[in-house]
């Protein structure tokens, strides 16, 4: 799950390059589906 309590950080890099970013970090494929999905549905009691 990402966010940011600071959104002066949009001037220098849109979500959109932060997720990508994480998805070219070399981890695991199944740790990337928590960050970028399952744990917020987790959190919220979504199904996922």
């Amino acid at each position: 799950m990402t966010g940011s309590d600071y959104p002066v950080l949009q001037d220098y890099e849109a979500y959109k390059e932060t997720f990508a970013y994480i998805e070219r970090l070399g981890l695991p494929r199944a740790a990337i589906d928590k960050i970028l999905h399952h744990n917020a549905q987790a959190l919220f009691g979504l199904r996922h």
